[in-house]
């Protein structure tokens, strides 16, 4: 893995944290120690991130003050692993969207393919596309700040116009029935347009995410053809295919064993 590519993990990582030590930057990047020293000392003189006592955090710029909010959640062990997974089904000359979320963030520094644009709703995506290289096109709509997203029917009237060679996307979790779930109208309605839209759907779900319950969902007949990503199967189902540090699944194939 190229300084480059790892210095973008590292800030995209930083972009939900306030401090990051230097075990869990290993972990995240599979590299030496010394290598990720080295890194740290180059990017500290690039005037990206401040070393503290055992690990970094960012440059306390106005820029980086304005990012930081109490909600933002650091991308663990299991988004690594899902972002991994969903980076290698991105393909040469593809458009994809990327939608809001952790899971869908931790899979932007992974993304190897060339000549790729992007569509997304969420800032963290269009930061961390951007440092990516990858020319993005954001979404209008109003802010929502949990999620650094932007929603509303805007977003939606925008979206409709376009199409994807593949989609990313995270979710509320999957009900008992296997529907996938949304925290509101809005959010539903981007995912169906989505199913619709793209050539190659992707869901990205952590072992937490299973027999959720929301009011809002897109049924599961919807959405069969969607491809599961998940760092653990919540849900036991011969279709499981082990890949990576994941495991993937058509929705429509997964059958619950008990």
């Amino acid at each position: 893995m190229k300084y480059s590519q790892r210095r973008e993990i590292v800030l995209t990582m930083l972009d939900t944290s306030d401090t990051l030590s230097v075990q869990e930057i290993v972990a995240a990047l599979g590299a030496s120690e010394a290598t990720v020293r080295r890194d740290i000392a180059r990017m500290e003189q690039e005037g990206a991130l401040v070393r503290s006592w055992g690990g970094v955090h960012r440059a306390d710029t106005p820029e980086n003050e304005r990012k930081r909010t109490l909600e933002t959640r650091r991308p663990g062990p299991e988004h690594l692993a899902m972002g991994r997974i969903a980076a290698s089904y991105v393909r040469d000359g593809d458009t994809i969207y990327v939608g809001a979320g952790i899971s869908t963030l931790a899979m932007i520094p992974y993304i190897v393919a060339r000549n790729v644009h992007a569509v997304t709703n969420g800032i963290p995506q269009l930061e961390a596309l951007n440092r990516a290289g990858i020319d993005t096109l954001l979404l209008c709509g109003f802010f929502k700040e949990y999620s650094r997203s932007l929603v509303g029917r805007e977003t939606v009237e925008m979206l409709a116009r376009y199409r994807f060679d593949c989609a990313f996307m995270g979710a509320h979790g999957l009900s008992e029935d296997l529907d996938i779930l949304s925290g509101d109208a809005y959010e539903a309605e981007i995912k169906s347009l989505i199913l619709v839209g793209s050539e190659r759907s992707y869901l990205l779900l952590d072992h937490t995410k299973y027999d959720r319950a929301a009011f809002y969902s897109t049924s599961r007949e919807e959405a069969r053809d969607a491809i599961v990503i998940t760092d653990h199967p919540g849900v036991t189902s011969p279709s499981w295919e082990a890949v990576g540090s994941g495991y993937v699944s058509r929705l429509g194939d997964i059958v619950r064993i008990e």
